[in-house]
């Protein structure tokens, strides 16, 4: 995928957060804080995207990566307010393991035993480009 096309599904991305975020802090249920707690996105983040500004660039894969692994979107949700040409159902099905319940729990036992998985696969990512 080019990097423009790439930019340009990131900003529907954008939009769809922007839109979950909405609903679940207009239910009262949450907060932006609450959300900004979950994710470790800065809350400042989290009202920028909510009130869809500073959308250009539109939210990096690594805060998709944080939203969609603590489920305030689900790549099933996303693929159902779309309609994906097939490079992007192969970008969107790269990041559905997130979403595994085995994945999750496997990162709580490994974190537990005091591993820091996110250097874990920060070295994973560097040993993968020098292949």
């Amino acid at each position: 995928m080019l990097r423009s096309e790439e930019k340009e599904l990131r900003l529907r991305l954008t939009e769809y957060t922007s839109e979950k975020i909405n609903k679940m802090v207009g239910e009262g249920k949450w907060t932006n804080m609450d959300i900004a707690r979950l994710t470790g996105i800065s809350q400042s983040r989290i009202s920028d995207i909510k009130n869809r500004l500073k959308i250009d660039p539109p939210i990096s894969r690594r805060l998709l990566l944080k939203f969609i692994y603590n489920g305030i979107i689900t790549i099933p949700g996303i693929k159902s307010n779309f309609n994906f040409n097939d490079e992007e159902m192969k970008w969107l099905d790269n990041l559905d393991f997130l979403e595994l319940e085995e994945f999750r729990s496997l990162i709580m036992r490994v974190e537990k035993k005091g591993i820091d998985v996110k250097a874990l696969f920060k070295k994973m990512l560097k040993d993968a480009k020098k292949d």
